[in-house]
């Protein structure tokens, strides 16, 4: 049989099992198939995000729909105007409607996450954790009043 990467002429045996050729080989031999998994591999264990396990796919899906996420923190916090994409969070206005939280749905369907942000304000951390420890009170902002009302006329 001769091999179609490395075009040699080679004993079937050199050959992987196949049920979908109709010789029941595989085209390439094991060498030439070897070489060309092992430089696969090679060039993707450099991706950390591979090293992890992601799929191709879900490594894209998390790219884009973080890139969408940091486009909505770009105003910054609404208290303090801080703008530094680290340390914003997403707050959800009322946290009975809450279903997952914006920073882990870079993995979900994009519309999934859209519909997360649009119950949300971008706070910083510090904002944040004053709100949730009852020091400050966000309740009368128009950035609260604007997405109360945007949700009451989904409804």
């Amino acid at each position: 049989m001769k091999c179609s990467k490395c075009e040699e002429d080679k004993d079937s045996v050199e050959f992987s099992p196949s049920k979908q050729s109709k010789s029941g080989k595989t085209s390439w031999c094991k060498e030439c198939k070897r070489k060309t998994m092992r430089e696969h591999h090679r060039i993707k264990s450099q991706d950390p995000e591979y090293r992890r396990g992601k799929s191709q796919a879900s490594i894209v899906r998390s790219r884009r729909n973080k890139k969408i996420i940091d486009k909505y923190q770009e105003c910054g916090c609404i208290i303090c105007d801080e703008k530094e994409t680290h340390a914003l969070v997403f707050h959800h206005v009322d946290p009975r409607k809450k279903e997952i939280a914006v920073s882990s749905s870079v993995l979900r369907a994009l519309h999934k996450t859209l519909a997360e942000i649009k119950k949300c304000v971008v706070l910083c951390r510090n904002c944040h954790a004053k709100v949730h420890a009852g020091i400050l009170d966000i309740s009368a902002h128009p950035s609260v009043i604007q997405v109360l009302e945007a949700e009451r006329d989904t409804q």
